[in-house]
């Protein structure tokens, strides 16, 4: 049931009143991951202070920059997110059109219950990418660059993770839950065949150059947490990397993505663009991702509190919170925008533990 919360301010706010729509078991589905992982990601950002200059004029703050060329109103991108259709039956669409009205970017989940045609014709829709996979019947992957290209999509998040169906509760693995955009794949095989639509695990890096050969459209490597990894990604050809360790969901132990952000920018930033997901609950967050080198951030669970609560409008309200926080970080801080100073070197940052950076000299040797 969508419900109005005129009073609430903050993205907790917005936690504490969504658990109250959700059904207990979907509740689990958004809140739980491998062991205590979910919470990890968000508590990290505790180990980060900031350190501002006390004077500068910022009567005018900037807080537009661009993904992958294209224009955003702040730095920040929907996270792909199955499930949708548990909260509202629009599922995908509102998402989407929150994303359209204030210009941030929107990520549809490859286990989507919207197929990408019907969300375009179905929605106000901007800057919007396709969470992808490699399937073992490639043709099965090509099949899907094509509809997205067709669609109008603008690029795509190709997920290489390892996928653990132990991570994720009965509810997702429920006959009701609908793959719309490889549903014609699920159909075709029963779900005991080794053919059946669950992502390659014999996947190489060179399939990366494989699905750049086959679309003009960028491409972004999701789930690396190492220069290691994000070396090899840059290498075969990647667009950009998100650093994710996809919500906390698969295992566990594995680094928070804020604290491997700084290894990646520093080991790959001259050639792509760096991304992090994973734990931002403020403006202040997002802050922090950026000024160790993130050229925006991607946000999932914030954005489906927002959603059961009050539906489009709660996803604005979300993304505005995440904005005006934003913003006024941005004053407290004293840094004007993103583009006219070099981030990094305007914004000191003071870990309140010692982080191991790997040494640019050592890349050559990982």
């Amino acid at each position: 049931m969508l419900i109005s919360y005129s009073d609430l301010e903050t993205i907790e706010d917005y936690r504490k009143e969504a658990k109250k729509c959700f059904e207990p078991s979907f509740e689990k589905y958004v809140a739980g991951g491998a062991g205590s992982q979910p919470d990890d990601n968000a508590k990290a950002f505790n180990n980060y202070l900031l350190r501002p200059y006390l004077v500068n004029d910022v009567s005018k703050i900037n807080t537009s920059t661009t993904i992958l060329g294209h224009a955003v109103d702040f730095p920040l991108c929907i996270c792909p997110m199955g499930m949708q259709y548990k909260i509202d039956k629009r599922a995908e669409h509102i998402p989407a059109t929150a994303a359209k009205r204030k210009r941030v970017g929107f990520a549809m989940s490859g286990w989507a219950s919207t197929t990408m045609e019907d969300l375009v014709t179905g929605s106000e829709t901007g800057l919007k990418f396709l969470n992808i996979y490699i399937y073992k019947k490639r043709d099965w992957t090509e099949n899907l660059v094509r509809r997205a290209e067709a669609a109008g999509f603008h690029g795509f998040v190709l997920g290489l993770a390892k996928l653990n169906p132990a991570a994720s509760p009965a509810i997702v693995h429920s006959p009701a839950t609908s793959y719309a955009n490889i549903k014609q794949f699920t159909q075709a095989v029963e779900p005991s065949d080794p053919d059946y639509p669950m992502p390659d695990v014999s996947v190489t890096w060179s399939d990366i150059a494989w699905l750049k050969s086959i679309t003009r459209l960028p491409v972004i490597v999701k789930g690396v947490l190492s220069a290691r990894d994000a070396i090899q990604a840059a290498s075969a050809g990647a667009d950009a990397i998100l650093v994710s360790n996809h919500g906390g969901r698969q295992f566990c132990p594995v680094p928070a993505p804020i604290d491997v952000l700084p290894e990646v920018v520093a080991a790959v930033g001259h050639q792509c663009e760096v991304y992090m997901d994973g734990g931002v609950r403020s403006g202040a967050n997002l802050f922090t991702a950026l000024a160790l080198g993130a050229k925006a951030v991607f946000v999932g669970r914030p954005i489906l509190w927002g959603m059961a609560c009050e539906g489009v409008q709660g996803v604005e309200k979300v993304l505005e919170i995440y904005k005006k926080d934003l913003t006024h970080t941005m004053i407290m801080a004293a840094n004007l925008s993103f583009n006219a100073v070099y981030f990094k070197s305007f914004i000191t940052f003071t870990p309140k533990f010692h982080l191991y950076r790997v040494s640019p000299a050592v890349y050559k040797h990982l």
